[in-house]
């Protein structure tokens, strides 16, 4: 028989099977706190999109990872060794550099207002 205990945030029980069903142990995992808020989702959406309904707009999306970039390098600043996040932070980073590329191709001046107003330097070929 499992027990289940109740844990308090920031952490969340979680159930692990290990690979063998059935297995039923529990591991406390810390919940990720490495995510955008829905609020400043919303607001970055707002801001770099045509309406605040446009998260597709490649613009808004820039905004979007840019946004991850910060708190994922500031998170990496001070857990040097967490592989996975710096994978995924890598990954990121490409994502955003094509979208980038996307944009600079299609209209040059658009490009250049955007990464004035984040804050990014322009190294895109």
């Amino acid at each position: 028989m499992v027990s289940f205990s109740l844990v308090r945030t920031p952490y969340l029980a979680a159930r692990c099977t290990g690979g063998r069903p059935g297995s039923g142990r529990i591991y406390d995992r810390k919940v990720l706190e490495m995510t955008i808020s829905k609020e400043r989702k919303a607001e970055l959406i707002a801001e770099f999109g045509n309406n605040p309904q446009d998260s597709g707009n490649p613009k808004a999306q820039v905004a979007i990872m840019s946004e991850r970039i910060r708190e994922l390098t500031e998170h990496m600043k001070s857990h040097p060794k967490d592989f996975h996040t710096r994978r995924g932070l890598l990954m990121i980073v490409g994502r955003r550099r094509r979208l980038l590329s996307y944009i600079k191709k299609r209209d040059i001046m658009e490009y250049r207002e955007l990464i004035a107003k984040l804050g990014i330097r322009d190294n895109i070929q």
